[in-house]
């Protein structure tokens, strides 16, 4: 014989079995979500110096296009430095002692790519600001100054 329940008592169960359920994916949602990326950049000089560096590993299979484009054969690390990327938040980037890059509007698109505003101060100073569609393991390459016999280039990218 089926005897219907006292008013609420079961209702109340489920509501919370449904609460703890919901809890319970939210965290695992959570935790299986993927993680913020890094981004690095990396601030190069660009020369023709019989002496070249290395570019980073990162960045070497792109010395044909640095070289093409820019016209210089010899590229050397000046300063490097990574942070967090954090959609939804301004993101300061330090690389070495004077050269910042400010990253804010950093969204995610359906198609894996961020969009983001890039803002180059030096010192305190602003440089360049730009707006960019930037792919995980692609660099973004911003032409900087003139400095001694070269030009500062300095790559965005985001590690994958």
């Amino acid at each position: 014989m089926y005897r219907k329940p006292v008013n609420g008592w079961l209702g109340r169960g489920c509501q919370i079995c449904c609460l703890a359920a919901s809890l319970l994916f939210g965290l695992l949602a959570q935790a299986l979500a993927e993680p913020e990326p890094e981004v690095w950049a990396c601030l190069l000089y660009a020369s023709n110096d019989k002496t070249q560096g290395e570019l980073p590993a990162s960045l070497s299979r792109y010395y044909e296009r640095l070289h093409e484009n820019l016209g210089y054969s010899a590229f050397r690390v000046v300063a490097q430095g990574e942070t967090v990327l954090k959609p939804g938040q301004e993101n300061w980037l330090k690389v070495g002692t004077d050269i910042k890059v400010l990253l804010y509007s950093v969204s995610r698109t359906g198609r894996g790519e961020y969009t983001m505003t890039l803002q180059v101060f030096d010192g305190g100073k602003p440089l360049v600001e730009t707006q960019a569609r930037v792919n995980r393991g692609s660099p973004l390459f911003i032409r900087g100054p003139a400095w001694h016999a070269g030009q500062l280039v300095l790559a965005v990218m985001i590690e994958s």
